[in-house]
């Protein structure tokens, strides 16, 4: 039975006037890196006049389009100056908690924060969507399938999960997400434990962290079938497994997607090259049902930047006849959260699901699907 419409729809400005009017006091903007940047660049369009930047990387006299960049606890401004100026938070990654930053500027003297999920109530088409941001008007067009996710997940962790992390889309008040479990990402130890030794299949292989990290605690492989499309990171890989690595491994420098193609893709060294049809590099990409057979997987993960749904529906033949383990991300898009449960499910396979969190700000959230007892 699912609970309808548990997420509050309805969208209420943090400090009882609208985004428009608050905006009309100069504002500073808490973060330099690109999402800053890109929110300045909104904000000089509309007549809104950013006094500063704050961020933890500056250095004396840095600026950027002639606008300083001071640290958090630049202290020229008077008392009276902080209780009205506007800080917009722009942190939207998995690494930096929030909630402490806020703590913090408050301590200074600043009264007023606008998070992310608010500024998209006037910017989200400006903005575009980022991983899960996007305007969270858009969520009532979406609340029957919201309703009908909610009911999959197998335990009360992961149905409470699920619910606080829309209604964290939908407020934008980062104090009620949990901490996360940072340690023990695509291995959770609350979960029944992956079969035993792993045949691996891992999508978005980076430089071999998750193999890293299973070392680490300790898991037995008997072997591991590694997909990474960045020239980079696959150099990074495959010294790893060379070096490190003491199972059968085989790795491929590709892309996973729905059909085996040439697509372009944006490298860019590190953890966030993704498919872009606007730029980037011809890549190919294959789908595990075009290049695996004989290997009997029983666990795939995806961490694929987007590309999770095509990836999936690319490895149908495998996982249907194989059912392993899944471990999914379903933050690099507002939908995927419910989406990607929802279509394992249609394949009518006896898995249970589970959501657990392993990134600060929404980030690295991971569908756990455990295959039922054979």
């Amino acid at each position: 039975m699912t609970n309808k419409n548990f997420i509050n729809l309805d969208v209420r400005p943090f400090f009882g006037l609208s985004l428009s009017k608050k905006l009309e006091i100069p504002v500073i903007i808490y973060g330099a890196g690109n999402f800053g940047k890109d929110i300045y660049q909104c904000l000089i369009q509309s007549g809104i006049r950013v006094i500063a930047f704050l961020d933890r990387k500056a250095t004396p006299e840095s600026q950027w389009n002639g606008v300083p960049i001071y640290p958090p606890d630049w202290q020229d401004l008077s008392n009276s100056q902080k209780k009205i100026v506007k800080i917009i938070i722009a942190i939207h990654n998995r690494d930096i908690e929030i909630p402490p930053i806020i703590s913090k500027l408050r301590l200074i003297g600043y009264r007023h924060f606008i998070q992310p999920v608010e500024l998209y109530d006037t910017f989200s088409e400006q903005l575009g969507d980022r991983f899960w941001l996007t305007s969270r008007l858009s969520y009532k067009a979406w609340q029957a399938e919201i309703d009908e996710c909610l009911s999959l997940w197998e335990d009360a962790l992961s149905r409470k999960l699920f619910e606080t992390l829309l209604n964290y889309r939908i407020q934008g008040n980062t104090e009620i997400l949990p901490m996360p479990d940072l340690a023990h990402q695509y291995f959770p130890n609350d979960i029944p434990a992956w079969s035993s030794p792993i045949r691996f299949i891992d999508c978005g292989a980076y430089d071999g962290d998750t193999l890293r990290n299973a070392q680490n605690i300790g898991l037995k492989f008997d072997s591991v079938v590694l997909f990474e499309p960045d020239h980079v990171n696959f150099n990074r890989l495959t010294h790893f497994v060379v070096n490190e690595w003491d199972s059968p491994a085989f790795c491929w420098p590709c892309g996973v997607h729905s059909s085996t193609d040439q697509m372009r893709f944006a490298l860019d060294g590190g953890e966030g090259g993704k498919l872009n049809e606007a730029s980037g590099s011809n890549i190919q990409v294959v789908a595990l049902d075009d290049v695996i057979y004989g290997f009997r997987p029983n666990l795939i993960k995806m961490d694929i930047e987007g590309a999770e749904i095509e990836a999936l529906l690319g490895a149908k033949r495998l996982i249907i006849e194989n059912e392993p383990g899944l471990a999914i991300s379903v933050y690099h898009h507002p939908r995927h959260i419910w989406q990607i449960p929802l279509l394992v499910k249609t394949w009518n396979l006896d898995y249970r699901f589970y959501l657990r969190l392993h990134g600060h700000n929404g980030f690295d959230t991971v569908m756990y699907a455990l295959p039922g007892e054979k």
